[in-house]
């Protein structure tokens, strides 16, 4: 007979809403706390300060914000073991995104990669959002990679940087849908407006920096900083310079906020 407990939505909200509070708590609180076993955890405490270490830092570090009013800390400094949120947390870190990475092979997602340095013949495929697949895949790598080294999925990753920085031109732009045939269409007005070139940097940006603050590695995060100091600053922005106008301007001015920590 199956041991499984159905549960409702407002059970599951419920816990959700207890896991994002505990997150807010001061450092020494959360650590106490956040362990879903039911009894506290020990762990190595994480200060909080105005400078912290490319380790120590949250999704987003509020520590020099006047207004905020919580503090998030680090996401090695809680652990999942089990509880609720353990078993879903694991068959989202083995079965989840291992199927996404496939997914993203099946569909020629890394063939618009592949295609630009002759190791394709396949044509562009997918919308012009398409390169944002392969950054959200690697910042949800970056998150799990942070809790802990899982080395099937960081050669994964690695292996897809490596494709993707390497059709960066030399100008810093990088976009497969705008690369090649498409390439006159390349920021115009109207491309910026519906075409998610900045929707796509926005995406490179955060996985970038979310696969940084795990590993070290600043291979992605350096193709991104050449986006924007060597492509966009120079020619786009306030008059004189080229209009620039993003689609999702939320997602690119908070990646650029992020990445001003690291530049």
């Amino acid at each position: 007979m199956s041991n499984k407990r159905n549960i409702s939505r407002r059970q599951f909200v419920t816990g959700a809403i207890s896991v994002a509070a505990a997150s807010s708590l001061p450092v020494h609180s959360a650590l106490a706390k956040v362990g879903v076993t039911g009894k506290p955890e020990q762990q190595s405490p994480v200060a909080l300060t105005d400078s912290p270490g490319w380790k120590d830092q949250g999704i987003e570090n509020l520590a020099k914000s006047p207004h905020a009013k919580l503090r998030d800390i680090p996401i090695r400094a809680v652990t999942i073991t089990g509880g609720f949120w353990g078993p879903r947390r694991e068959i989202n870190v083995t079965r989840s995104i291992p199927s996404m990475h496939d997914l993203l092979e099946a569909n020629g997602r890394m063939n618009n990669y592949l295609r630009l340095v002759g190791k394709s013949t396949a044509a562009q495929s997918g919308p012009v959002y398409s390169d944002s697949d392969v950054y959200k895949w690697t910042e949800a790598v970056g998150f799990v990679l942070q809790s802990g080294d899982r080395p099937e999925l960081r050669a994964s990753a690695e292996k897809f940087i490596d494709e993707v920085v390497a059709v960066q031109e030399p100008s810093g732009y990088l976009n497969t849908y705008y690369q090649d045939d498409r390439k006159t269409l390349r920021m115009l007005p109207q491309t910026q407006t519906t075409g998610h070139e900045l929707y796509n940097i926005g995406h490179m940006l955060q996985g970038a920096i979310a696969y940084y603050r795990a590993t070290g590695d600043r291979k992605l995060l350096d193709a991104g900083v050449r986006f924007v100091d060597d492509f966009l600053i120079p020619s786009y922005g306030p008059a004189p310079k080229k209009p620039i106008v993003s689609g999702h301007s939320f997602l690119f001015s908070t990646s650029k906020k992020f990445l001003c920590g690291f530049a």
